[in-house]
């Protein structure tokens, strides 16, 4: 009997032993995500890629607006405080960026990728995101960073490395096959030289590029010393929402095709959106050549 209680005894001093450990075990709070600001779309859909949900990855300056221009609001500077890593792209695109470096509460964390990176670049030109081989040095930069803050999730981003490189070669090698497929003398008006890292990177050498500065509103005069030219123009590609171009396209006959900077999709987090613009871009051009 007595041993009967000594066991009773043992098997409830195991059972709240183990109910007290397992409840201390869920009470140890939680390390909080790493959080990651970057302040244009490419740049951010690039870190979900890598990262996933590993971290807490927020947007500073929406597809809407201007990139070049962007005040901060309430919101942006709690964002910018809270975050363990800022990324941008330059100072020369990012222009709030100058006063941002500055500030000793950001300077830190914050990280120009260009200034840190060997792309190539373009003169006066800094949407370099169109370029696949520049797009994976923008990858490879963001994984060394990550990989600095987060060691133990290190090989998480290493592992989507891996994968994005290949998709955005695998896109690359399916673009340079199509344009192989379509070869034309026909020509291509841009309102704005920032498409030009795609179309300097594949080799697409009849493009005409109306203004080097993406904020010009189209104007009808060159357009008609264009045209009587060169009989051989196509297409008018402009970015989205641009009346003005749609309207001179449709005047002198043309195709007129839009173009974006900043490609959106809704399957974020298990998709590579990069690749995806940089097909849809080619697509758009195959309809003008």
């Amino acid at each position: 009997m007595f041993a009967l209680i000594i066991l009773a005894f043992f098997l409830w001093f195991c059972q709240n032993k183990y109910f007290y450990q397992h409840q201390e075990i869920n009470q140890i709070p939680q390390k909080p995500k790493i959080i990651v600001v970057n302040s244009i779309l490419p740049l951010w859909q690039i870190t979900t890629f890598l990262a996933s949900d590993k971290i807490e990855n927020i947007l500073l300056i929406k597809p809407t607006d201007s990139e070049h221009d962007f005040q901060l609001k309430n919101q942006n500077l709690l964002d910018l405080q809270r975050a363990d890593l800022i990324f941008y792209l330059s100072k020369n695109l990012e222009n709030l960026f100058v006063k941002i470096q500055q500030n000793p509460d950001f300077s830190n964390k914050t990280k120009e990728i260009a200034q840190n990176t060997d792309f190539k670049l373009l003169a006066n030109n800094w949407h370099l995101w169109l370029n696949p081989r520049n797009v994976i040095l923008i990858a490879n930069w963001q994984t060394k960073q990550l990989c600095q803050i987060d060691v133990k999730n290190c090989w998480f981003y290493q592992k989507n490395l891996q994968k994005f490189q290949l998709q955005i070669t695998k896109e690359e090698n399916k673009i340079k096959e199509l344009f192989l497929q379509h070869k034309s003398n026909k020509s291509i008006v841009l309102l704005h030289d920032a498409y030009n890292y795609f179309f300097d990177y594949f080799n697409i050498n009849n493009i005409i590029v109306l203004s080097h500065h993406h904020q010009s509103n189209m104007q009808i005069q060159p357009m008609q010393k264009l045209i009587s030219k060169n009989r051989q123009i196509s297409c008018l590609m402009a970015e989205k929402n641009n009346p003005s171009a749609q309207k001179i396209a449709e005047s002198y006959g043309l195709e007129y095709q839009e173009l974006n900077l900043f490609h959106q999709s809704p399957h974020q987090n298990n998709s590579n959106i990069i690749a995806d613009s940089l097909w849809q871009m080619a697509q758009q051009t195959i309809r003008c050549l």
